[in-house]
């Protein structure tokens, strides 16, 4: 029984020495492919940041070019209604025009000419183009006593070319002229 009992005691030893020096041939850690998967989840989250963060940079640059495109064609409309009170209603021209501003603090010296292209917007990325007709159907037809202003700014971005549209109406609402200086007749 004693010489069972040792047999097996010998045999638990060997074992136990077999299991450590496999254990040691084979450390416990991280191994090869692990580190492979690690590293290649950081890339992914790096990538998902840097994508995340251009594409809320474009947005908001689009933003605020159509922004600052809305604020420019409610400008160029008040210019011409500005033009309309001191120059006369007449001096609308129906056709596509370009603005002319020589002295921006003078309105009497504004003027609307006729231009076949878009108006390039000084210091900008920008163009416009505004066209007076006698309504949204007639540009040509008989004269009336209220005009359609159209403004269209364009600019390009990523994406292609973007387009910002304005309209209003602007009536003869003084027929009698305007005498600047004094009130309409």
């Amino acid at each position: 029984m004693k010489r069972r009992f040792r047999k097996t005691i010998d045999n638990l030893q060997l074992t136990i020495d077999r299991l450590n020096i496999r254990a040691y041939r084979f450390p416990s850690g991280q191994s090869l492919i692990e580190v492979v998967i690690g590293i290649s989840v950081v890339v992914i989250l790096a990538i998902s940041l840097v994508t995340t963060t251009l594409i809320s940079q474009k947005a908001a640059r689009s933003a605020r070019n159509t922004t600052q495109a809305t604020k420019l064609a409610q400008e160029t409309i008040e210019q011409v209604r500005v033009l309309r009170d001191r120059k006369g209603f007449d001096q609308l021209p129906v056709n596509q025009v370009c603005l002319e501003v020589t002295n921006p603090n003078d309105p009497l010296t504004w003027g609307l000419n006729g231009c076949s292209d878009p108006q390039s917007i000084p210091n900008s990325i920008f163009s416009r183009i505004i066209t007076i007709c006698y309504d949204e159907i007639n540009c040509t037809g008989p004269p009336t006593n209220q005009k359609l202003v159209t403004v269209t700014i364009n600019w390009e971005e990523a994406g292609g070319t973007q387009t910002v549209t304005n309209k209003t109406i602007l009536t003869n609402w003084c027929p009698g002229g305007i005498t600047p200086g004094t009130p309409c007749l």
